[in-house]
């Protein structure tokens, strides 16, 4: 795994995605405590993360404590946690733009992502069959500070308790500003290309239904759809 002390600026491309992985399929994330720079990941592959009961890290594919984070563009698939299997963030600022969340699990609280008195703005984010064991199978808050929640698709995300999309473990709800989301019941699709293509069919319901704002249209200047945008799909999603 990675341990960050300083910062980190991965910055890939759409065409050649930087690529987290381990040998064997397996390896323990990345993880930073206070950091004394920015952590920026943009067109990157995280994946394959393993951090099991019994194993001295509990957190998150990436976990970061006291940081300021940008993550757009990047894909979070098969990562297993105990709490947040792909994302764990305490006391951190963060933009979490144009992501995909796909079949990451963890065993307590956020099968995707775990936030704790943190400060977010999660724009354009698609969280599709995410699983926790407990609490929230994509999204879990506690305590938050700030959340910005707009413009993502929450879809066949599973937990056997509480809200399998955003839950809330405690704190002030006012705290949290959430709009323009897909979270409809998993009877209604959003409309995939197929079940390993997020990007949207022409009559998909999540279509033109992002915040109208014109700040948050599409790159054809179009009203902003839900979910993410991201111009290339891995071709070993399955």
């Amino acid at each position: 795994g990675l341990r960050i002390s300083g910062g980190i600026r991965a910055v890939g491309y759409k065409e050649f995605p930087i690529i987290f992985k381990g040998v064997g399929d397996e390896w323990n994330g990345i993880h930073s405590t206070n950091p004394t720079d920015s952590l920026i990941f943009t067109f990157c592959r995280i994946q394959d993360v393993y951090l099991p009961i019994g194993s001295s890290l509990k957190y998150g594919a990436i976990e970061s404590t006291n940081a300021n984070i940008a993550l757009k563009n990047c894909y979070f698939y098969y990562n297993y946690a105990q709490n947040g299997g792909a994302l764990a963030l305490f006391n951190c600022n963060s933009e979490i733009t144009n992501n995909v969340f796909y079949r990451n699990q963890s065993l307590d609280y956020g099968g995707a992502i775990l936030s704790e008195s943190s400060s977010n703005k999660m724009i354009n984010n698609t969280f599709y069959r995410n699983y926790c064991l407990n609490f929230g199978g994509a999204l879990t808050l506690v305590n938050p500070v700030y959340e910005e929640i707009q413009n993502n698709i929450f879809y066949d995300n599973f937990s056997y308790r509480g809200d399998a999309r955003i839950h809330l473990v405690s704190g002030d709800s006012t705290n949290i500003f959430e709009q323009y989301n897909f979270l409809a019941p998993d009877s209604l699709s959003p409309l995939f290309i197929s079940s390993t293509d997020f990007h949207l069919q022409a009559n998909s319901p999540c279509k033109d239904a992002g915040n109208p704002s014109p700040e948050f249209n599409d790159a054809d200047g179009s009203r902003n759809d839900q979910g993410a945008f991201i111009a290339t799909t891995p071709k070993n999603i399955v």
